[in-house]
């Protein structure tokens, strides 16, 4: 059996319903409990021996034996006992209890199908004392396996790489029968904690960027790496740019090589053989993007701003351009579909053209998520506009998200009510996949781990409610320590509660809000510090000590920052014997967690550590006079502090009120400090 860390569960648990509110000293409560009438009793294991027998098809799919081997691996975890393992038709003796998996013949005796099941659905059936485990066509059979090992069973694989497991020798349960297929193809939790395979299919995400086998029924698979911001692959700014300007954007009466020229009919051309030697050379792809580059408008040539004037949205001709793809693809590529972007410049809907029905709209919340990130898109007005107008001219859309503070991703960022409310809205018009963009660089991001495993199960079943899962997660994952840390996430969904329409409304920095922000108040602070403090004293084991010390980061990356607030403000520190102490405790957790970048493309915590130390180290106050040797003389050289202030002189009044004298009043200009790269003009 694979190597796995294990937190061992009372199986009595199983039993118990999800609580309504946070309750100190509540046991573990199964948030995925299966809903529908429960069947009778079934005895998979009494006292150490079981008298079922697993059985497949005479000849099994890769997927159905998948299925069958991490049953029996995490049944014998649970209960210590190996089931055996036969094919339907091989063994003809083959009578009495039996767990069937797939389209076995005692499944069609029974009665009992996988039809409507589509690529991922699942069946559960019961008919005596045997228990029949079905699926789509694609990892169907392996989803019914976990989710009777999760819901019915509760199992869990909250983090890579660790299991949390109930253990009784007599294992009893009453299963639900049900058949479910999930609404989304795209099921993404696109966090560093989501990415690992194993963990991936454990919990039912569909994550183009996860690597699946086929064997196992793989993802949507999308070609890389063109998954987004393609125009630069599919006409090459260094091959076509200076022999073809008119290829690419005209903006202001110049052409850049910054986006394509959609309406220019040779750059169609081009675009549709590349998309066609890129399909062929990988004949498993079933999507691809073709999408306008990053961050520039575009083309506002006299064509294409025809276009757009008459379709209201430059959205218009880039449609055009995708859909004339899409048709050249269509009869060699019909398993293919075209993913373009709704973004930027692009959000809004054409007024009269459509989507052909091989495309899907790539549709970015950017205009909501960047400004208004703790307001959740039924509060808002203008992405609802967009993503309706989509669905009225009948798009099949892929939303992609944003969940994280990208500027600083240890930040503590209470969006678990947003992203829930947000996931039912998406669904409820047309949205057919989901990404949830958050810190996928690297382990660390605030609540990285709950949040890639509470998302997942919202977007396989968005009906799942986020306290319950909050409380499920927290309780199995930290075990002996949990209530303290529950008590934090309370205090997380509190700030949420009494701020999203205050304080949180607008945050400066959108949601790349700075370390100041008014809900990181000193009483909040404290009191999160002393529940992590508590938590790690209740913690029975390393294991756990070191999850809370991880659960524990972003309070200490937010009072290291307002330290540093503090001292560039100031010239010195409140407490410089606890901010030492903070620095070290923050260090030796990032080093153990492997924690390398606070913020996407940005700063390495090395870098932030080295910073702080050397100017918490440092008299800002403090200038002194050197001598250089220049050619046959010296050059006297001031070296200044590094603690300044400034203020804009609109007026050009400075030197006639005399900003230069000793006594000059300076109180109301800004201070800064020259070694931190962040001076005055940030």
């Amino acid at each position: 059996m694979p190597q796995y860390r294990s937190t061992i569960v009372p199986l009595l648990c199983l039993a118990m319903t999800a609580q309504a509110e946070v309750t100190p000293g509540m046991k573990w409560a199964n948030a995925l409990k299966p809903k529908g009438h429960a069947a009778h009793t079934l005895t998979l294991s009494s006292n150490g021996a079981t008298d079922y027998t697993v059985v497949l098809p005479m000849a099994p799919s890769t997927r159905d034996q998948k299925a069958a081997d991490d049953l029996c691996e995490w049944l014998k975890a649970m209960t210590g006992v190996s089931f055996p393992v036969v094919k339907d038709g091989v063994e003809t003796n083959v009578t009495g209890k039996v767990i069937s998996i797939g389209g076995t013949r005692l499944a069609s005796a029974a009665g009992f199908s996988d039809a409507n099941l589509g690529t991922e659905g699942y069946a559960i059936e019961v008919k005596g004392d045997s228990l029949f485990l079905l699926g789509g066509s694609l990892r169907g059979p392996i989803n019914a396996v976990y989710a009777l090992l999760e819901e019915d069973l509760g199992c869990r694989w909250y983090a890579r790489g660790t299991a949390t497991i109930p253990r009784a020798q007599t294992l009893r349960f009453r299963p639900v029968p049900r058949r479910f297929v999930p609404v989304l193809e795209i099921r993404d939790p696109y966090y560093w904690d989501a990415f690992d395979s194993t963990w991936s299919l454990r919990n039912r995400t569909s994550a183009p960027g996860v690597a699946i086998p086929e064997a196992y029924g793989g993802n949507l698979t999308t070609i890389w790496p063109y998954m987004v911001h393609t125009f630069r692959l599919l006409v090459p700014v260094d091959r076509f740019f200076k022999d073809h300007p008119e290829y690419f954007s005209e903006n202001d009466g110049k052409r850049n090589p910054n986006q394509l020229c959609v309406t220019h009919p040779e750059v169609l051309q081009l675009a549709i053989a590349h998309v066609k030697q890129v399909l062929k050379a990988n004949p498993n792809g079933e999507l691809i993007s073709v999408s306008q580059n990053d961050g520039a408008p575009s083309c506002a040539c006299p064509a294409c701003k025809k276009i757009t004037d008459a379709e209201g949205s430059p959205s218009g001709p880039l449609l055009l351009f995708v859909n004339g793809i899409a048709d050249a693809i269509a009869h060699d590529f019909p398993n293919v579909k075209i993913s373009t972007l709704a973004y930027l410049d692009t959000f809004m809907p054409p007024k009269t053209v459509k989507p052909r029905p091989n495309v899907v709209i790539q549709l970015c919340t950017d205009s909501h998520a960047w400004p208004e990130p703790f307001l959740a898109i039924p509060e808002t007005k203008k992405f609802q506009t967009a993503m309706k107008g989509w669905e009225a001219i009948g798009a099949s859309m892929h939303i992609w998200d944003y969940t994280v503070n990208f500027a600083h991703c240890l930040a503590p960022m209470p969006n678990m009510q947003v992203v829930a409310k947000d996931i039912r809205f998406f669904i409820q018009h047309n949205a057919k996949g989901v990404m949830l963009q958050g810190g996928y660089w690297g382990p660390g991001t605030s609540d990285g781990i709950m949040k890639s495993w509470v998302w997942a199960k919202q977007l396989w079943d968005p009906t799942r409610d986020t306290q319950a899962l909050i409380r499920d997660f927290t309780r199995g994952y930290y075990g002996s320590a949990a209530e303290p840390v529950l008590e934090y996430q309370h205090l997380m969904w509190e700030l949420w509660e009494r701020n999203h329409k205050g304080s949180l409304k607008t945050p400066a920095g959108g949601c790349g809000y700075a370390m100041d922000l008014p809900i990181f108040t000193r009483d909040f602070l404290t009191k999160s510090g002393a529940l992590f403090d508590r938590a790690r004293s209740l913690a029975t084991d390393d294991e756990t000590r070191q999850r809370v010390d991880m659960a524990a980061m972003p309070i200490l990356y937010v009072e290291l920052s307002q330290n540093l607030i503090a001292l560039i403000k100031n010239g010195k520190l409140d407490q410089p014997e606890r901010f030492h102490a903070l620095l070290g405790r923050f260090e030796t957790v990032a080093k153990r967690e492997k924690i390398t970048h606070l913020s996407e493309g940005g700063t390495a915590v090395t870098d932030w550590l080295t910073r702080l130390r050397r100017v918490a180290s440092e008299d800002p106050n403090a200038s002194h006079a050197f001598s250089v040797p220049v050619g046959g003389g010296a050059v006297s050289i001031l070296r200044t502090p590094a603690r300044w202030k400034f203020s804009l002189d609109r007026d050009n009044a400075g030197v006639s009120n005399r900003w230069f004298a000793s006594g000059f009043n300076d109180a109301a200009w800004t201070g800064c400090r020259t070694d931190l790269d962040t001076g005055w003009d940030n």
